[in-house]
């Protein structure tokens, strides 16, 4: 059994997903597309990240959302000044 808690950034663009995952320090980046976002799920289901944040900009980020709501993957939406007041350590 995994006993790593992993957490999971996402900055939303219109045509790009990227992600960084927590305490690995891996990057990734799939399209903001259907094909796209269901290799995103794929991912993160495979991983079981205790949280995944993900940028809310101006909806773009909805599908995504949408898709890991439906997965049942823990996902909070934060704006970018809510995010900028975050510290986080390592």
């Amino acid at each position: 059994m995994n006993q790593t808690a992993y957490w999971v950034g996402i900055d939303v663009s219109k045509a790009q997903l990227d992600g960084h995952i927590r305490p690995t320090a891996e990057a990734f980046q799939v399209a903001n597309t259907e094909a796209g976002i269901a290799a995103l799920v794929q991912r993160l289901q495979q991983l079981q990240p205790t949280l995944v944040v993900m940028e809310a900009t101006g909806g773009l980020e909805a599908p995504a959302a949408a898709a890991l709501a439906l997965a049942q993957l823990s996902k909070k939406r934060w704006s970018y000044w809510q995010l900028s007041t975050v510290v986080v350590q390592s």
